[in-house]
Formats: C-alpha cells, structure tokens, sequence
C-alpha cells in the first residue's frame, strides 16, 4: 500500500501518472472542469507527460477552447513528434479554428 510519506507517491513520474489517470476518469464522466484540473496536477509534476497534454488538449477541443487546446497538443507533438493520435488531434482543431474564420496560430503558448 502507498503511504503519503513513501517514496514512490512523492515520486514525480507516479504522481503525475496518477493525476493523468484520475483525470482520464473525469473525462469518461464528462466532468470536464475536474478532469482539466486534474490533467494540470498531471502536469506539475512532469510538464513533460505528453499524454496529459494530449488529454488536456481533447478536453479543451470538446469546450471549444480550439486556441488553447492548439498550445497543449503541439507542446505534445514537441515532445513525442511521432504521436499518430495527437496528429489526428491538431488536424481536427485546426479545422475547427478553420470553420470557425479563426486564426489557426495561438497568440500564445502556455
């Protein structure tokens, strides 16, 4: 069992995994504010989890926050430039950022 004062639940990686899969949950229950939260905590711990921003990215494209959901999934791409899903994932914002007569570059990257 994982005690706060282990070394394994203060370890970076295992908490931002644990944050990341918590958000996942939040997002299969369409709470979409908590599984943003909890994608960020992710995030802390190791900004570079390209999954959570991969994740954090699809959460912000469902709330039509397309800008924002652009910084999160190419910071993904930057880090694992061969990700199909996050690929899949840009072309799908920009083309909302597209339909909607909108700049398809961020102002500005988080």
């Amino acid at each position: 069992s994982l005690s706060p004062s282990s070394s394994l639940a203060r370890d970076p990686n295992v908490l931002s995994l644990a944050y990341n899969n918590r958000g996942q949950c939040h997002y299969l229950q369409v709470d979409f504010p908590e599984a943003i939260q909890d994608y960020t905590e992710s995030l802390s711990h190791n900004p570079t989890n390209h999954t959570a921003l991969y994740n954090r990215a699809q959460v912000k494209y469902r709330l039509n926050n397309f800008a924002d959901a652009k910084c999160d999934i190419l910071k993904s791409l930057e880090l694992v430039p061969d990700f199909p899903d996050a690929h899949r994932c840009l072309q799908s914002i920009e083309n909302a950022i597209s339909s909607q007569g909108g700049e398809t570059n961020p102002a500005s990257v988080e």
